[in-house]
């Protein structure tokens, strides 16, 4: 009997050791209330909204906008709401990793206007503003969509942007709208579209 005990709890031990190692980030599975298994990959826009943590919330979702429109190259699979989120996040992680200049530098900046009109649906009127003045510094307050005739503007003129872009990032990190509350009312309010 003995035996049969220590082999038992060995079976357990390395099930439980083996089960536990299988559960990485990658692979946890949520189980909605119909009893269906989601992994993050393809998570409901329902269990998205469900999340406890907002901020990871909209995080998930702009990650699966991503995924779905090969991170920005194809805006045409997402639906306007789809597209509000998409352009906001990609300012937020633009602005937060280097400016207005990243943005501007980088393709999210294709679509400043977009993101203005974007702040703006989502009621971040103090954040829309401080989107436009960035826009406004622009040489004849004109943003190019294509990204090398934008790139050598912000070369040719990068002493004078410079200095008034930091104005915008020191405004924008004050975040005098909450981003990630107004986009989860957003999502809430417009969830068929998701």
């Amino acid at each position: 009997m003995s035996i049969f005990k220590y082999f038992n709890t060995l079976v357990f031990v390395l099930l439980t050791f083996y089960s536990c190692s299988e559960d990485t980030e990658e692979n946890i599975e949520i189980i909605d209330e119909n009893h269906h298994v989601e992994t993050s990959e393809n998570m409901s826009i329902e269990l998205i909204l469900a999340m406890e943590d907002h901020t990871e919330a909209v995080i998930e979702l702009d990650e699966q906008l991503n995924e779905k429109t090969n991170y920005g190259e194809d805006l045409s699979k997402l639906t306007e709401s789809e597209k509000t989120v998409l352009f906001i996040e990609n300012l937020e992680i633009e602005v937060n990793n280097g400016g207005f200049h990243q943005f501007y530098s980088n393709s999210s900046g294709d679509y400043s206007l977009e993101t203005y009109e974007a702040l703006l649906t989502i009621g971040a009127d103090s954040m829309a503003k401080i989107m436009n003045d960035a826009n406004s510094i622009l040489p004849n307050k004109t943003i190019p969509s294509n990204r090398t005739e934008r790139i050598n503007i912000l070369e040719e003129h990068e002493d004078q942007l410079w200095d008034k872009w930091e104005e915008c990032d020191s405004k924008f990190y004050e975040y005098p709208d909450d981003l990630i509350e107004l986009l989860y009312t957003f999502i809430s309010k417009n969830k068929a579209d998701f």
